[in-house]
């Protein structure tokens, strides 16, 4: 699991060489493009290829920021179902402050909106992405 953009976008070259040596696992993940402080092109840039990657790798495991924060436990049994030898990882909550479900975690970003207007300008030509992954283009 990396997510620096040269491995998202070299993972299908990553599974084809290293598949030679037995499974290749991947964990997908996406951020709400609102939230993100990252720039309004790279985010549309990178979630194409999170989608090409979701359509084209076998054993990947998608999830969203989002999921991850709010539903620790949904994307963690998904971990240990489908990558057999990361049956024994648990969660661990030491640095977060708030308390979702019963679980401390940090949700300060969740919900945060930023440049939403300098955003929209791109986003609303790219409906099609933002739907893919589930997310509302916020007016």
């Amino acid at each position: 699991m990396d997510k620096c953009p040269p491995t998202i976008c070299r993972a299908k070259l990553y599974q084809d060489y290293f598949s030679k040596f037995g499974k290749v696992y991947f964990i997908s993940s996406i951020r709400n493009p609102y939230a993100t402080q990252k720039p309004i092109n790279l985010w549309v840039k990178y979630a194409k290829m999170q989608k090409y990657n979701i359509e084209n790798l076998d054993n990947l495991i998608s999830t969203s920021y989002e999921e991850l924060v709010l539903k620790p436990e949904i994307v963690l049994n998904r971990i240990k179902d489908n990558i057999p030898f990361l049956d024994d990882i648990s969660l661990n909550f030491s640095n977060n402050q708030t308390k979702v479900q019963g679980k401390t975690v940090n949700t300060d970003s969740l919900n945060r909106v930023t440049k939403k207007e300098k955003k929209n300008k791109l986003l609303e030509t790219e409906l099609e992405i933002l739907n893919y992954f589930n997310y509302n283009f916020i007016e």
